[in-house]
């Protein structure tokens, strides 16, 4: 954790079904550490505001449609193969969780209905 997060603050930790899950605090930003039981790093989680998103995945996300969605959830999700964002939109009763990558292609589709 300190080689990548030099500074980082450990908040909570928490071992589960052969994962240990460490919440830090980066600066201001809180992240969630995914290790395997032998102490292998699986993925890092980071919660975001919509504002983060760069201006690609929003153009993306207009561009297909989603530009009067509301985005309720940002995560930013780092892998050691991949890296994408997993974003939920609302519209009325509907919902959709997406995965697209930082250079605003979509990795998969989730639709829901809330009603």
């Amino acid at each position: 954790i300190e080689t990548n997060y030099p500074g980082a603050k450990i908040l909570d930790y928490d071992r589960e079904s052969g994962v240990t899950e460490v919440e830090i605090l980066d600066g201001k930003v809180v992240r969630e550490l995914h290790f395997d039981a032998n102490e292998n790093w699986l993925r890092t989680t980071t919660e975001l505001t919509p504002s983060a998103l760069s201006l690609a995945v929003v153009d993306a996300l207009a561009a297909n449609g989603y530009e009067s969605w509301h985005i309720d959830d940002v995560e930013h999700i780092l892998e050691p193969s991949r890296e994408f964002y997993e974003l939920e939109l609302e519209s009325g009763e509907r919902e959709i969780e997406l995965r697209i990558t930082p250079k605003a292609r979509f990795s998969s589709k989730i639709k829901r209905d809330l009603g």
